[in-house]
């Protein structure tokens, strides 16, 4: 009776990584539309309002920019925040066993977390998001050239500044897997929580 309780709550815990392993291909998948589609975007509003020379526009592009980056950062951090819990459910599992059998989460963090595959992704990424960078940088360039004559042109610039630094640092923690850090730690105090309260009571 208690093996087949305990080959119970083992399926149970398979089917919980699956479920979040799934969602979080999915959450990858989903960061590859936003990129995709919003580069395309982009590359069509910006040639065009170059071309018929609606300079406005140009003041909507870092928002729609920084909005779009914003995006992918949260899912990104939802990712990271699936991985920790993924890596803890399989040392649960792996506790019922007697040997290490799933090990997944933990070789993928190790591997990751080393200093030339980070340099190698931070690289990767500045690739796929330079495309982004200059379309920023040049619509900055044109809302200085056009409209630093203007009130609230300080404002909107100054505001756009802050967007980069903001995105900036955000993501040198992401890319140091800093928030993977932070979610394991926050997974294991909430598992541990309740062993440390059951053992008060004994």
């Amino acid at each position: 009776m208690l093996e087949n309780k305990r080959l119970d709550e083992i399926q149970i815990l398979l089917d919980e990584i699956n479920a979040r392993r799934n969602e979080l291909n999915l959450r990858e998948q989903f960061i590859l539309k936003i990129m995709s589609s919003f580069l395309a975007v982009l590359f069509i509003i910006f040639g065009y309002a170059f071309k018929e020379d609606i300079y406005i526009v140009f003041l909507l592009i870092p928002a729609f920019l920084a909005s779009g980056l914003s995006l992918i950062l949260h899912q990104e951090r939802i990712i990271y925040s699936l991985g920790a819990y993924i890596f803890r459910i399989e040392n649960e599992v792996n506790s019922y066993l007697s040997k290490e059998c799933l090990s997944w989460e933990k070789v993928i963090h190790e591997i990751n977390s080393t200093k030339k595959i980070q340099l190698m992704d931070g690289s990767l990424h500045f690739i796929i998001m330079f495309p982004m960078l200059v379309i920023y940088i040049y619509s900055l360039y044109y809302i200085k050239l056009i409209y630093s004559n203007e009130w609230f042109f300080p404002y909107v610039f100054s505001l756009y500044i802050v967007y980069v630094l903001i995105i900036s640092v955000s993501y040198w923690c992401l890319g140091t897997r800093r928030v993977y850090e932070w979610a394991r730690q926050i997974v294991d105090k909430y598992y541990d929580e309740p062993v440390k309260e059951g053992q008060q009571v004994d």
